[in-house]
């Protein structure tokens, strides 16, 4: 393992060799393969801020990054002491600068460039890229498997993610192959590349949900996209709406929503209206499918309590990304405040 900076001694088993430096590297930087090793490279590692690494696999490399927001809610960190204790965000890019799996931890990206750089980066605009996608997924999880052998206790909500976010391989996916071959039969037989990427991408978006305060239930969503052009699921986010993520083991499945028409396709991937900017107001910079709006027993529970804030409702939250995962749009003008002032419909969403 290759430490590159750290802001603090300790952080690794093994004798590693920690190099100090003054701060953590930005979000943007990403030496090259010419100055990495092979296998795990850490770049940063904070627990109080975030995390990240490189790894390098016969000459190609993808990066692997957490960053840490706020705390959770009182009863959240209370009912589950085991789970991480603070928002975070995760994401891995590849070397082109293209994100492929993102975990967001609240309401918007915690660190605001990282939308901008989805939106700038490159599209996949050949089938030999589409393949290197699909190996792309299989070194995420071995990334991240890496860095947990090397990390030490004061990492593990960072583990906790980075594992959680690359443990699913499309490829090895008995539900996502079935969901391929369902997309497969929309599909136009005539499927194009442009400069953007593929004309043709199926978004679907799972509900998970878990009971929470006895009286509630938490929930979010874990979207796919898949891509017509290269045939294969290429990209995937994750929502944690304020609480446990929807991919952690703990979430039970409630039900999928995806688009199976040729009228709901559209030109763009999951990850491009996902980091779109909203123009609609000042309190979130950039649109991340969630509501900052919304009153139910969720948060009312919590308001009683004497915990948190009002302005939260996850089923609100889950509600708007399926609508957005199934119409393949950024909705958070179109919808305003998110199902709120008593529109009872939205507060347990299910699958449209």
């Amino acid at each position: 393992m290759k430490m590159l900076h750290s802001r603090s001694l300790g952080l690794f088993g093994g004798g590693a060799l920690l190099i100090l430096a003054g701060c953590t590297p930005s979000t943007s930087s990403r030496p090259p393969a010419s100055q990495l090793q092979e296998g795990i490279n850490v770049l940063s590692a904070d627990p109080a801020v975030g995390v990240a690494t490189a790894f390098l696999r016969s000459g190609r490399v993808i990066y692997l990054q957490t960053i840490v927001g706020k705390p959770k809610e009182d009863l959240d960190r209370q009912q589950y002491p085991n789970e991480p204790q603070y928002e975070m965000d995760a994401r891995v890019v590849d070397q082109e600068g293209r994100t492929f799996q993102l975990i967001i931890g609240g309401d918007q990206l915690i660190d605001p460039s990282w939308a901008k750089e989805m939106r700038a980066a490159p599209r996949i605009t050949t089938p030999a890229e589409g393949i290197q996608r699909q190996a792309d997924f299989v070194t995420a999880r071995d990334a991240a498997d890496a860095f947990l052998r090397q990390a030490a206790p004061e990492l593990a909500d960072h583990v906790f993610h980075l594992t959680n976010m690359t443990r699913t391989v499309p490829q090895e996916s008995a539900k996502l192959l079935e969901r391929a071959a369902l997309a497969e039969t929309t599909l136009p037989i005539d499927r194009t590349y442009t400069a953007n990427g593929c004309t043709s991408n199926l978004q679907e978006g799972d509900l998970y949900a878990k009971s929470d305060y006895v009286i509630a239930q938490h929930s979010a969503v874990y979207g796919w996209n898949y891509n017509g052009c290269t045939g294969s699921w290429d990209e995937n986010v994750v929502t944690c709406n304020h609480g446990t993520c929807a991919n952690d083991g703990s979430m039970g499945y409630q039900c999928s929503s995806y688009s199976n028409s040729w009228s709901v396709w559209s030109y763009n991937a999951l990850l491009d209206y996902w980091s779109r900017e909203n123009n609609t107001g000042t309190n979130n910079s950039y649109n991340t499918g969630a509501c900052w709006s919304g009153y139910g027993i969720y948060e009312a529970w919590i308001h009683l309590q004497g915990s948190g804030h009002p302005n939260h409702d996850c089923n609100d939250d889950s509600a708007l990304e399926l609508d957005e995962i199934r119409n393949a749009r950024y909705d958070q003008g179109t919808w305003g405040n998110c199902y709120n002032n008593g529109n009872s419909t939205m507060s347990a969403p299910g699958c449209p």
